[in-house]
């Protein structure tokens, strides 16, 4: 299994509507997929091979991408606007996002890791105004 996690930084191209990395030296060719859709952020996530891309026009969403695959594991939504900011919590399970109309989203996405010492725990918080 490639640690795809811990390799490339991702990076939008094509006016913003597709995710690419550099190539990396497990891989014979770079990661390169088309969102369909502005790309506003992006996080690798830390426990499974999976890479998380926030997006504003048109779609307003975020996804969920399989890696090395390049198919959508899952969208979700809920955000009115551009969703602008992406951070993933210590303990690798929740990530929270930050969108145009002024909202925080908390979504539980992916299998925990251990969490680094004196890391602070998330309750279980959907939607911050």
């Amino acid at each position: 299994m490639v640690n795809f996690h811990t390799h490339g930084l991702p990076h939008a191209t094509d006016w913003g509507r597709s995710i690419k990395t550099s190539l990396l030296p497990d891989l014979p060719v770079s990661f390169g997929l088309d969102t369909g859709s502005q790309v506003c952020a992006l996080a690798w996530s830390r426990s499974v091979d999976e890479l998380v891309s926030t997006h504003g026009y048109s779609l307003n969403q975020i996804c969920i991408w399989r890696v090395p695959s390049r198919t959508l594991a899952t969208t979700l939504t809920g955000h009115g606007r551009r969703v602008l900011f992406l951070a993933v919590s210590p303990e690798s399970q929740t990530i929270v996002t930050g969108a145009g109309d002024e909202t925080l989203r908390f979504w539980s996405c992916f299998p925990g890791v251990a969490a680094p010492r004196g890391a602070a725990r998330l309750a279980g918080a959907a939607v911050l105004r």
